[in-house]
């Protein structure tokens, strides 16, 4: 699961390049505990943060608090509201 979550960021992070046509780094992501943040999740996270050390900080949302996790899955949420506007917007074109 957690080498699923590396592809599908890489493949987010492709696109989001794309559309900016710029190289971007991100500055901090925030995720919740899960096992797919996990593993080869965590070990990709190392490597970007030695290779730019002013991105890539990881943080977990707070356990046991709901508030904590509503967060992640707005901006979850969000981000895929935003795709779909663009792939919409593609395909009429």
């Amino acid at each position: 699961m957690s080498s699923a979550a590396v592809a599908g960021y890489k493949r987010f992070m492709v696109k989001c390049r794309e559309l900016l046509k710029m190289e971007i780094q991100p500055a901090h992501l925030r995720t919740d505990g899960g096992a797919e943040w996990k593993g080869s999740f965590a070990t990709y996270m190392r490597e970007q943060r030695i290779a730019h050390p002013d991105a890539y900080a990881h943080t977990l949302t707070t356990g046991g608090r709901a508030s904590g996790n509503s967060i992640a899955e707005r901006s979850v949420a969000t981000i895929r509201r935003l795709q779909y506007a663009h792939y919409r917007a593609v395909v009429r074109k």
